[in-house]
């Protein structure tokens, strides 16, 4: 070997660190722990369950905040880094707080280069994506259901399981409660609107595209529902199981199973600007509103009005609750109390065709801005759920059995609660570029506890982590064959 090469191997030795044992590392523990300080800021200003895990999981976060901060000095690679940040969001329980780590940047092969880039369309524009999230069980796995395929199928697909006691048992599955899960739903709408496929379409358009969509998946819904009742069903089981969540569409999917007056729960806010913007935009379109002769509706107007006006003032209320890393509590409560909130509304209840049609009658009452029919179906109703029932699947679930329109069966859901309010509240940790969703609000049972806890059903099955989908499936069978045969 001649001195040019030696020389070339002996330092590529001393860089690898193997003359010292040391080997030098790319990570940087001091940006990770920045990033962390950084986070805990941000879950200090506007996380609304973090005083929820200190009573409720009994965190202790000067211990969890120590222990997080020595773990990321300790750790040798990002990789490391990263699971220590997903262990912590982790220890607060709650399936809407956790971070995306930036994908890593791919350099396209030439022959990409020269490939033409086609624009998105207008509903992928609007954020319509296929999405049909998988059920825990499947009826076809077991004897004497016979399932009903027509065009709303690829919606909500149903069957009836028809057990030796003669009671009927209509299944409907909801995959997921978001009208943008289905782009066919947008290409109705935006045809029968006249808006081609590179047509803009600005925020109020965006809205009346949305809404639509959502009253086509309603009275989707409304004709499965006629369906499984014309073939004599005598209990209605709604399948939610690995639903993830979605929309506020939860709203008239519950209310068209039901001849209740379904009184939504409660949803509360936090001190925040994010909350500040959106009260004074509803109170902005309530107040032109009111000058619109047309509208009437003065007195709810004006009602609403005024709880808006209060709700804005306690959001303005600043509130440094910094010292809870230190386990010292804060002298003020980041989430309202007062005035009593419903999602997006004053109102936990309002008939429907009640309120005009104005963009202010959302506000009043959310519903209101969609078309549906309460009670298309009457009868017993059970809603399946499972560990992998999130969000506004929980929202349904929740509504449902809080005001005893239905029955629930399964296990306790996954625990996520109220979400992100118009987008939520963005965070971005400085050197990592990770984006962390943090919830901006609360939503509570009618007991008054937070649905972020998640939702112990009445009926439990005893489904077990090894059951395989038939087994998961004939357990709930046997569950609803012995539920009708004693109630």
């Amino acid at each position: 070997m001649n001195l040019k090469r030696i020389l070339i191997v002996f330092s590529a030795w001393l860089v690898s660190g193997s003359f010292t044992g040391h080997p030098i590392r790319d990570y940087n523990p001091d940006a990770w722990i920045e990033d962390f300080t950084q986070l805990k800021q941000a879950l200090s200003a506007h996380y609304s369950n973090l005083e929820w895990a200190i009573e409720n999981r009994k965190l202790d976060l000067k211990q969890l905040s120590d222990h997080t901060v020595t773990q990321l000095t300790k750790a040798t690679t990002d990789a490391e880094a990263k699971k220590i940040i997903e262990s912590f969001l982790n220890a607060f329980g709650d399936g809407h707080l956790f971070v995306q780590w930036p994908q890593k940047e791919t350099t396209g092969s030439p022959s990409s280069e020269t490939t033409p880039v086609i624009p998105p369309s207008l509903c992928e524009r609007l954020r319509f994506s296929a999405q049909n999230q998988a059920s825990r069980i499947d009826p076809l796995l077991i004897d004497n259901y016979t399932e009903i395929k027509n065009d709303d199928s690829k919606y909500f697909s149903i069957g009836v399981l028809r057990p030796p006691t003669k009671n009927n048992i209509g299944i409907l599955r909801i995959p997921l409660f978001s009208e943008y899960a289905f782009p066919d739903l947008c290409e109705l709408v935006t045809a029968e609107m006249k808006l081609s496929k590179e047509a803009s379409c600005d925020e109020d358009c965006e809205d009346r595209v949305g809404r639509k969509a959502a009253d086509l998946l309603t009275a989707a819904l409304a004709r499965q529902i006629n369906v499984l009742k014309q073939s004599g069903i005598t209990t209605l089981v709604v399948d939610i199981t690995g639903n993830g969540g979605g929309t506020n569409w939860a709203e008239p999917a519950a209310r068209t199973l039901t001849t209740k007056a379904l009184k939504t729960p409660r949803q509360q806010f936090i001190r925040h600007p994010h909350w500040t913007k959106q009260f004074e935009r509803r109170l902005d379109i309530i107040k032109a509103d009111k000058k619109n002769q047309k509208v009437g509706n003065d007195e709810g107007l004006q009602q609403a009005e005024n709880i808006l006006r209060m709700a804005l003032s306690e959001s303005q209320k600043p509130c440094d609750r910094s010292g809870l890393w230190k386990n010292r509590k804060p002298d003020c409560s980041l989430v309202v109390q007062r005035p009593v909130l419903y999602p997006q509304s004053v109102q936990a209840y309002s008939k429907p065709g009640s309120l005009p049609e104005a963009a202010s009658s959302q506000f009043i009452f959310f519903p209101s801005r969609y078309a549906y029919k309460e009670g298309v179906y009457s009868g017993k109703l059970i809603v399946l759920v499972d560990r992998n029932t999130w969000s506004s699947a929980e929202y349904f679930a929740a509504m449902l059995r809080d005001n005893d329109a239905a029955i629930l069966m399964g296990e306790p859901t996954g625990g996520a609660g109220c979400g992100y309010t118009n987008g939520g509240i963005p965070t971005v940790l400085k050197n990592s570029k990770a984006k962390v969703k943090v919830p901006d609000c609360v939503r509570l049972r009618a007991d008054g506890s937070n649905e972020v806890a998640g939702i112990t059903p009445d009926v439990l099955v005893p489904w077990r982590p090894n059951d395989n989908k038939f087994q998961r499936t004939k357990r709930v069978a046997e569950a609803l064959i012995h539920y009708s045969r004693t109630k």
